[in-house]
């Protein structure tokens, strides 16, 4: 039988698949839908959410919740009492009576809006996946859906670079020619690589630490590589430089784990991982040669300048940055204000900047000081506990290589926001926030025997943790 638990449990993995591949929900449109599905998911969650947190007394870390909570009450209070909106006809902000005058305010009430339900969004889809993941099987689940997903868009953005593709979906629409599958930047593309291949790399390990697990060997191996081949395709330079940091702490921090007990690794073992490392290194190259990617590391020394559009926009943030003070513009009002900060750069910088292309510049402007730290308490706070609880040797094996997917996923996230927006981007946000569910998910939860009343389904009775 299925029950509204399970339904809003399926419908969420549903939602991590259809978050990326609806043009990795990016434009207005996406963004709503992918809301209010998040949005029906936890209504039909709600009420086993609150069976198990009062009546079984499942664990729960409140931490993240809270922070998320502070953050929406922020949010809120910037949207009631905006300060303005902006007519972008003129592109001019229109004054608004604020309730309270004395107080902070958005400066533009409809950016702050659309940020608002974004956020309500996020909040619930979180509180979904923190339920999900005290249970094995449902862990599992999530694990196998995020790898299944990224290892779709990899071929078909693979697909697209063998067929030159003139459009994300071969529809007639101006996208340019750096989209990767589904999204019209390799920059988001590439960051939820980085997010999918740590995964890969715990089910790999795993597998090696599984008796006679000889096909789950070879299909997630094959499928890793598949993965790093379709990061070093995506033109980023920042998504294959964070690829490279990212393999070498894994390879000393996490791939050990694969084997039970010490071995000795004879001549020809190193013979053969040299030869598998050199085939790799000469895939990545010749695929490269046919790609964009070449002529893009070849334009970085003529960008590397003071004149760098970037580096330009990071220099006003920084300049903008007191201006912005405790509580900042508002939510979702970098567009909006960005162009009165840069007269004084003349024709240096020009276009739209709806993104400033560094999350962490641009969310202090648009939340201040205030939301900025709730924002770096939830999301570094997630990354912390992965890598302290992948240090603990008091935990299992399997759990210890699980946390140390999560801080190399989240890890790759935080690299990239440096010279990026990834955190701006809505299915991106939603994986983080399973990603930081996952690492704050108390040891041990889930490891004892699941069964949904009425389920009917015995099979799926859950007696050791994964």
């Amino acid at each position: 039988m299925l029950t509204i638990d399970r339904l809003a449990r399926w419908l969420f993995l549903c939602i991590l698949i259809e978050a990326p591949w609806v043009y990795g929900s990016t434009r207005p449109w996406t963004v709503d839908l992918l809301d209010g599905l998040l949005m029906v998911c936890f209504l039909l969650n709600l009420p086993g959410f609150i069976r198990r947190r009062f009546q079984r007394n499942d664990p729960f870390s409140l931490f993240p919740v809270h922070c998320l909570g502070l953050l929406l009450i922020v949010t809120v209070g910037m949207w009631y009492n905006a300060r303005s909106y902006l007519d972008d006809s003129f592109w001019e902000f229109v004054p608004l009576t604020q309730p309270f005058p004395q107080w902070p305010g958005s400066w533009d009430r409809a950016a702050t809006g659309f940020q608002l339900q974004s956020l309500v969004a996020l909040f619930a889809g979180f509180l979904v996946a923190a339920d999900m993941v005290n249970e094995s099987r449902w862990r599992e689940r999530l694990w196998l859906t995020m790898a299944s997903t990224g290892i779709s868009i990899v071929v078909y953005g693979m697909i697209q670079h063998v067929f030159s593709a003139p459009a994300i979906y071969w529809i007639d629409e101006p996208v340019g020619n750096t989209f990767f599958g589904p999204f019209r930047y390799h920059g988001n593309a590439g960051s939820f690589l980085n997010l999918i291949w740590p995964i890969l790399v715990f089910l790999l390990v795993r597998s090696f630490r599984r008796a006679e697990a000889h096909l789950g060997r070879a299909l997630w191996s094959s499928l890793l590589f598949l993965t790093l081949v379709g990061a070093g395709v995506n033109i980023s330079r920042a998504t294959a430089s964070i690829t490279v940091i990212l393999l070498f702490i894994a390879f000393f921090w996490v791939f050990p784990h694969a084997r039970s007990r010490p071995i000795t690794i004879s001549w020809w073992k190193r013979l053969i991982l040299v030869i598998l490392a050199g085939a790799f290194i000469a895939t990545l190259v010749t695929v490269g040669e046919h790609s964009l990617s070449g002529s893009h590391w070849a334009q970085l020394s003529s960008q590397l300048t003071d004149r760098n559009q970037r580096l330009l926009t990071y220099n006003v943030c920084l300049k903008t940055i007191p201006e912005a003070g405790w509580f900042g513009f508002g939510p979702g009002t970098f567009s909006a204000i960005f162009p009165f900060h840069t007269a004084y750069l003349g024709h240096q910088i020009y276009g739209f900047w709806k993104y400033a292309h560094e999350d962490y510049l641009q969310t202090v402007l648009e939340y201040g000081y205030v939301g900025a730290t709730l924002w770096a308490l939830y999301f570094f706070g997630g990354l912390v506990m992965a890598v302290i609880r992948a240090s603990t040797s008091t935990l299992g094996t399997t759990d210890r290589v699980g946390y140390s997917a999560c801080a190399l996923a989240l890890g790759g996230i935080a690299l990239h926001s440096l010279v990026d927006f990834p955190l701006q981007v809505a299915s991106i946000q939603l994986y983080v926030a399973v990603f930081i569910a996952l690492a704050w998910r108390v040891p041990g939860a889930g490891s004892r025997s699941v069964r949904s009343k009425g389920s009917g389904e015995p099979g799926l009775a859950v007696t050791a943790s994964t």
